[in-house]
């Protein structure tokens, strides 16, 4: 009944979408793209530079409040369907009902086991207490939808030359070099757009480990 439940809403988001003209999760699509894009490379005589990244635990990072903000702001979705999403998200899994029943939540009350665990986003996940559980239907949806902003800058830095795909946590930059450009050079600077857009745009995101002047990303987060 959870995965059927979860389905129809994700259907019913994607109907959504498409009338907004905003296209929902296609991973056949971006496969697609990719491999016209791919083989049209050589052809141009041109070097390009392909840089893949991704979001370490980013469906469990995700905020919930931030999340239903730019549903109902930006995409102005009806308040039944939001409820219906809100629902979905603090429905948790099997796993996360089971553990209410132990108080586990009412532990992290505690300053000292919160410190411990606030930073753990497969335990908050499993315990539903931030995040979208991975897996649904659903999730896949909404997961695409939080970083539309990245994914607009990421599209500029691309061109029409370039590409720029990205399916929940893994994204694709392909950039092609100016004459004079090098691939060490291009590939710090283009590094450097995208830590300062993530910088702004998530400041205090737990999608960003950084030090406190915001200089720079773990290797093992971007």
């Amino acid at each position: 009944m959870d995965v059927l439940a979860t389905k129809l809403l994700a259907n019913k988001l994607g109907e959504i979408l498409n009338k907004q003209k905003v296209p929902p999760p296609s991973r056949s699509l971006i496969i697609k793209q990719l491999k016209k894009k791919l083989n049209n490379i050589p052809q141009t005589g041109k070097t390009f530079l392909i840089l893949r990244g991704d979001f370490k635990d980013y469906t469990l990072n995700i905020p919930r409040k931030a999340l239903m903000e730019f549903l109902k702001r930006d995409l102005k979705i009806s308040p039944s369907i939001a409820k219906l999403i809100d629902n979905f998200l603090q429905a948790g899994s099997n796993f996360s009902r089971k553990m209410d029943n132990y108080g586990i939540r009412s532990l992290l009350n505690w300053e000292h086991l919160k410190k411990g665990f606030s930073k753990d986003a497969t335990f908050k996940g499993l315990l539903n207490i931030e995040g979208i559980v991975p897996g649904s239907p659903l999730s896949y949806v909404l997961g695409q939808l939080f970083l539309t902003d990245f994914d607009q800058m990421m599209e500029n830095i691309a061109g029409k030359e370039g590409f720029y795909a990205r399916y929940l946590d893994d994204f694709i930059l392909i950039y092609p070099l100016s004459d004079g450009q090098t691939l060490e050079k291009t590939k710090k600077e283009i590094g450097n757009k995208i830590l300062n857009f993530l910088c702004s745009k998530y400041k205090n995101h737990p999608l960003l480990k950084r030090d406190n002047r915001c200089k720079k990303l773990e290797t093992n987060i971007v």
